[in-house]
Formats: C-alpha cells, structure tokens, sequence
C-alpha cells in the first residue's frame, strides 16, 4: 500500500456569491454588502482557509458557514468623506507555508439628501444705480450642496413678498434681476431674504 502524501500545492480559491454594486451612504451598521466562498483543494491543515479585510475599512468580514463569509458595514457610511471602497480580501490557507489569494471588492457608495445647501457667504451687498433698466441683472448668488445628482439641485427662492416687487431671481443659478427702476429719493436700501 502506497500513501500519496498531500503537500499544499493549492492556494484558496475566492469567489464571490452574492454582491451589491452600490450601498446608500445611510445603510444601517450590520447590512450585507457581499457574500464571499473560499475553497482550498487541500486537504488537512491546508485545505483550512481564513480570510480577512484591512481592518481601516468601515467594514467587517464575518464568517457565516465553513469556509462562507458575509462583509457587512461595520461603521457608518459618507458619500461626501468616501463615495467609493476597493476592499481587499485576503484569503490564507493554514499550510506550511501557507498560501494566498485575494479578491478586490469595488463598493460605490451611493447619495441620499443628507446635506444641507449651504452660500459661500452668510450675506452679500449690492449695489445699483437708480434709474437702472428693468429687468437688469443686478446680483448673481453663489451656494453649492456637498450631495449629487438630483440631491444637489439648488432650487433659489426670494423669502419675503414685499421685495418680490422689486427683484426677481433666477431659482436655477442665483441671479438677481431688477423688476422695476429704482428712485434712489424714494428707496435707498433693502434687504432679500433668499
């Protein structure tokens, strides 16, 4: 009787099973992003495989069932600090030496409406020459939102009713136009809340 003697000649063998292309940056801690296999065609100590992630990732790599792991979100998500992870599992055999392999996961997290519009400036002066022609652009607003897409459309609206009479704006970039001629004996300053 011959005994053919395993050697650990195979490294573990990583697939993916099950993955999301894409999380919301406001998915609960414990969410599911990707299910992973290994395999090892070892056997005895070399056929066992562990796997891991960097430990720097928001993430966590849980094993489920023999040689079954779950990634899922260990730490909160932000689009606007992190929109996209190239996570780096790292699967060993327990051979001598042992043997590797890895698989890189490409998560893109997506955008909900977490972030406010915010002016560049808390408030803006103007200045117009009386007599001017209605209709004239007189001020052009600047505000920008961290989030994207449709989540970042900035809608400008004038606040206060009054002053609608005297200028209207553009609600899509800022501008400011003039609705009729000032009369600087008549009214010398106003404010627009925006």
């Amino acid at each position: 009787l011959v005994d053919v003697i395993d050697v650990n000649d195979n490294a573990p063998e990583l697939s993916l099973t099950s993955m999301s292309s894409a999380v919301a940056e406001n998915a609960p801690i414990g969410t599911i992003v990707a299910l992973l296999s290994a395999e090892d065609k070892d056997s005895g100590q070399s056929g066992k495989v562990q796997c891991q992630i960097p430990s720097k990732l928001p993430f966590q790599l849980e094993s489920s069932v023999k040689n079954n792991w779950k990634l899922l979100i260990q730490h909160g998500l932000d689009r606007e600090t992190n929109s996209r992870y190239d996570i780096t599992v790292t699967c060993a055999d327990a051979g001598n030496p042992p043997l590797t392999s890895q698989k890189v996961i490409r998560l893109d997290v997506s955008d909900v409406n977490d972030n406010a519009p915010t002016f560049t400036q808390a408030a803006y002066t103007a200045n117009v020459m009386e007599n001017n022609v209605i209709g004239d652009s007189i001020f052009a607003l600047t505000a920008y939102d961290l989030d994207t897409g449709l989540n970042a459309r900035l809608n400008f609206t004038i606040l206060n009713s009054v002053v609608a009479s005297y200028v209207s704006i553009d609600s899509q970039n800022g501008v400011i136009f003039a609705q009729k001629s000032f009369d600087y004996e008549q009214l010398k300053n106003f404010q627009i809340h925006v």
